[in-house]
């Protein structure tokens, strides 16, 4: 994984993170072959880390992470397997956040900013939930401008519910219970 620093993003590394391997031939940067399509950083959240002092991250969520109904098409469980695959770097990064703060809250880490110090981490996520209807298989591949329209709308009215409903618990607390979200069920 190469996570480039804000001066450093360029239209082929905006290309190259969302190049899909079985789509596209891999972007060539300063010689070195890169795609990941959303495979392996989806998205990265722990760099933030180091690049920051706040607590808080806003996550915007495009693939959902359950699905009401059994796919039964081929083509609606090659979907699903593609959110699946594509939100398991994000689960991982969440049992990081999650278990970060559990043994900051059992007095087990140093919380601050500093050498051997961590921050405990307010996750707050705005679900796309509508756009991730649009964004089906076919609808990955839409470029028509009136549907690019049609996202953006739908995605400022879910980050205007978001804000009505947590604006203020930004920089006090989370909004998405991590411990609800990494458990695991055992059967």
């Amino acid at each position: 994984m190469r996570i480039f620093p804000h001066d450093k993003i360029s239209a082929d590394v905006i290309l190259a993170s969302a190049c899909l391997p079985l789509l596209f031939r891999a972007v060539e940067i300063d010689g070195v072959p890169y795609w990941d399509g959303g495979y392996l950083g989806n998205p990265s959240i722990f760099p933030l880390f180091n690049t920051t002092q706040t607590e808080d991250v806003l996550l915007i969520q495009i693939n959902p992470l359950v699905r009401h109904h059994t796919p039964t098409t081929s083509r609606d469980i090659v979907s699903r397997l593609n959110e699946i695959t594509f939100n398991s770097p994000l689960m991982g990064e969440l049992r990081a956040i999650e278990f970060v703060s559990r043994l900051i809250d059992q007095g087990r880490l140093t919380r601050g900013l500093g050498p051997g110090k961590y921050r405990r981490i307010n996750m707050h996520r705005i679900a796309l939930d509508a756009s991730a209807k649009l964004l089906s298989a076919e609808g990955r591949l839409n470029t028509d401008f009136n549907f690019f329209e049609l996202l953006k709308t739908n995605d400022r009215r879910a980050a205007r519910r978001f804000l009505d409903a947590h604006f203020g618990d930004i920089g006090v607390r989370g909004t998405v219970d991590l411990q609800a979200e990494v458990k695991a069920e055992w059967a």
